[in-house]
Parts: C-alpha cells; sequence; structure tokens
C-alpha cells in the first residue's frame, strides 16, 4: 500500500471479508462495492434497476456521490434528513482527502437548497437524537420507483455500508425496509424479471480497474486488483469487459461438460439412495408450496420450448442461488447435511413417479446449462476445487442447495403489488 492511509475514512464501520462481500453481491436486493473515495467498483443487476440505469457502465466507474447527483430528484428532502446529515459528512472527509472533481456536484446541490444547506453545515452530533440508526454506516433511504409506470410509488431500503479487510473499499447493501409494504414486492417482481430476462448473464458484474483510472495510489489499485481478480475468481465470461482487452484468451466452451456428468452422478445416486429421501422430500415440499402461487415459474405445469417445467425451474433456482455455507469450509464436508434435522411436511417417502420427475428435471436442468454453471461458480469462489471434488463431497453441496432452497421456500412468493 502506499502511504496514503484509508482506514481512517470509517474507523467504526464493520468489517467484512471478501468471501462475505461476494456472497452479498449475489443476494437478491440492490449491493454495490465501492472504492476508498466512492467510484463504484461491482454491481449487482438490482443496483443497476435501483439507481435508475441504462447500462452497466452508467454505473461501474462512477463515483457514488455523481450518482446520488443523478438521482437527486428521486430522494425527497423532507424525508430523507438521516441520509443526507450522513452523506454529507461523508462528501466532506473524501473532498478534503480527494479533491473536489468527483463531489461537486452532490455539494453543489445540497448548497443550493436552503434546507438542505443547512444539513450540510450542521455538525453531526446536533441532528443525532433524530437518526432512526445512531451509527453513520446505517441509514434509511427513501426514493422514488424508478418504473415507469410507477414513478410516484415511494420505496424504503435500509442501508447498511461495511469495509473491505484491509480498508480496500466498502459494501453497501439495500435491504428492503420493514416498515414498507411496497418496497419488498417491488424488488421481488425485479429480482424475477432481471433472472428471467437474462438468464446466460451474470447477475454480479465487476470494473475492470487495471485499464480504469481510478485516481488512487498504484499499490492500492494493484492490491485491489490482485484482490478482486486473482483471489476472488471469476470466470471470463461473467466479466466480457475483461475478456475484450485480452485478445491471447483462448477460446473456452461455454459449459463445463466434466462437471455437468459429475452432476448428473450425483443428483441420481441422491435420488435413488435411501439416505437422501428426505432431503429431496423436503426440496419436493418446498416446490409444491410454491407452485400453488399461479404467478411464480414454479406453478408451470407443462413443459416449455427447451423442455422446462415447474419443478425443472426449483431445481435449477436451488443450484443457482446457492451459497457455500461457512461450515462446509471444515472438515466433515460429506456429514454436513444430516436428513434427521430436516423433516418432510406430510410427504411419505419417495415413489416411482416423483423419482422419475426428478430424474427429467435434472436432465432439463444439465440441458439449460447456466443454472449448473452458476452453482459450479460458487463452489469455486469458495475454494472448491472441481475438478477433484469427491462424489460425496459434490453430493453434500447439491443437498445443501435443496435444504437452502426449501429454507427459503417462502421468499418472494407475493404477488406483483402494482
Amino acid at each position: 500500500m502506499s502511504d496514503t492511509n484509508y482506514s481512517g475514512l470509517a474507523n467504526d464501520y464493520p468489517v467484512v471479508t471478501l468471501r462475505q462481500l461476494q456472497a452479498s453481491l449475489e443476494e437478491p436486493y440492490p449491493v454495490w462495492f465501492l472504492s476508498p473515495r466512492g467510484d463504484v467498483l461491482a454491481i449487482n443487476l438490482l443496483a443497476i434497476w435501483l439507481w435508475n440505469a441504462s447500462k452497466l457502465n452508467d454505473l461501474l466507474g462512477v463515483n457514488v456521490f455523481d450518482i446520488y447527483s443523478r438521482n437527486f430528484k428521486r430522494i425527497p428532502k423532507d424525508i430523507n434528513h438521516e441520509f443526507f446529515s450522513k452523506k454529507s459528512a461523508v462528501v466532506k472527509r473524501l473532498f478534503d482527502l480527494f479533491g473536489g472533481q468527483s463531489y461537486l456536484a452532490f455539494i453543489s446541490l445540497m448548497k443550493s437548497d436552503p434546507y438542505l444547506k443547512e444539513i450540510f453545515d450542521w455538525e453531526l452530533e446536533i441532528s443525532k437524537n433524530e437518526w432512526e440508526f445512531d451509527r453513520e454506516w446505517r441509514y434509511p433511504l427513501r426514493l422514488l420507483c424508478p418504473d415507469t409506470n410507477s414513478p410516484h410509488v415511494m420505496m424504503e431500503f435500509q442501508v447498511t455500508v461495511s469495509r473491505l479487510e484491509g480498508d480496500l473499499g466498502y459494501l453497501a447493501i439495500y435491504e428492503p425496509g420493514v416498515g414498507s409494504k411496497i418496497t419488498q414486492p417491488l424488488v421481488e417482481r425485479e429480482y424475477r424479471h432481471v433472472i428471467a430476462l437474462s438468464p446466460e448473464q451474470s447477475y454480479v458484474h465487476y470494473l475492470d480497474i487495471g485499464i480504469t483510472a481510478l485516481n488512487l495510489p498504484y499499490q492500492y489499485v494493484n492490491q485491489l486488483h490482485k484482490l478482486l481478480f486473482t483471489e476472488l475468481f471469476v470466470e471470463r465470461g461473467v466479466r466480457p469487459r475483461i475478456a475484450d482487452s485480452d485478445e491471447n484468451l483462448e477460446e473456452v466452451p461455454l459449459f463445463d461438460f466434466a462437471f455437468q456428468e459429475k452432476f448428473r452422478e450425483a443428483i441420481l445416486f441422491m435420488i435413488n439412495a435411501p439416505e437422501y429421501q428426505k432431503v429431496l422430500a423436503c426440496f419436493c415440499d418446498a416446490y409444491e408450496y410454491r407452485k400453488n402461487f399461479p404467478w411464480l415459474p414454479e406453478s408451470r405445469e407443462i413443459s416449455d420450448e427447451i423442455s422446462q417445467n415447474g419443478l425443472s425451474y426449483a431445481l435449477r433456482a436451488a443450484l443457482s442461488t446457492y451459497i457455500v455455507p461457512e461450515v462446509l469450509t471444515i472438515g466433515g464436508i460429506d456429514r454436513f447435511v444430516k436428513t434427521e434435522d430436516f423433516h418432510s411436511e406430510g410427504r411419505k417417502d419417495s415413489d416411482l413417479e416423483r423419482m422419475s420427475a426428478l430424474a427429467t428435471a435434472v436432465e432439463a436442468t444439465i440441458n439449460e446449462g447456466f443454472s449448473l454453471k452458476r452453482f459450479k461458480n460458487q463452489l469455486t469462489l469458495a475454494d472448491v476445487d472441481v475438478t477433484t471434488i469427491t462424489p460425496a463431497a459434490l453430493r453434500a453441496h447439491i443437498a445443501a442447495a435443496l435444504v437452502r432452497y426449501y429454507n427459503r421456500r417462502k421468499t418472494g412468493i407475493s404477488r406483483d403489488a402494482l
């Protein structure tokens, strides 16, 4: 690192590891990762929606305060006192350390409004008793919905900002506010929308900081680049901008057929093995629960043109949203899923009909390809060697994904609010 010390920018902010950062970016709500000066280094697709961007480059590499400025009219001042107070404190510190070019638009907007100018000029201690959260790194944000068909709908988020270990940047998570009845359904609807529209596209995107001027010391940029693009393995296909910049990259198959075959053997073994029947029963219970909601993809009874029905969608969802639990990195991986810990809600042991339906769903999932690719990516990101993984270990991960789907069976079941 250079002599510039960024730790003083946010001494009391909670610290996250690189793995926690990556897992957070995969969550079904808006998340982004910022450099110490506030430039956007990574986003998920819901962040693009939240900040009303039309393409990745509208956010990646852009300073967060420029993004706030673009959306200023969507953030009503009379109900965002805490947001403006805390961001005023942050922008002052960044201005003193990095200079004003990236922050002038936001500061100018604050000072041009008499009410906001008062907030900007206040000291933090004066307004603390009016905050919903007493720490700078957590605050409510209320802003108008970016959807053109509901521009007057007010959304509410609880924002938590953490710093990446080593003071290499900041992770901001926008969770729907618990007091808002409209925000959660809107976010769930948009999440289903972006996933359905682009199943082959990565949900998370990173800025190629190796070719982007961040106006930060070289040693910092070099360290962050190594962390994000060496230690945090992301497939070339996930970040096409980087692939395009390297003409020497060899063309590789879109899917790992060897891993697909390993997956096929592992899950077909599970379908036929008595010791996995309770896990499979839990997965099927979750599917049966969700198929009762006609607006969910699980409700599809007839296979579409690529042989996908409700059950195959449920399997794809379980695999593509899987996040490797921390416990799986500590010994006994093949014993992580204890079937006696889970119960079937009234379902009897598996029968031939269910086994046949699951086998059909397995083939449809393998043929679709992208969901299994995301599952493989999650294993790789958790330092699992997919080329040498044992059948028992792979079965444990598959079972964990199915159990996670069961545990999240009541997530995202609301009908579109609008």
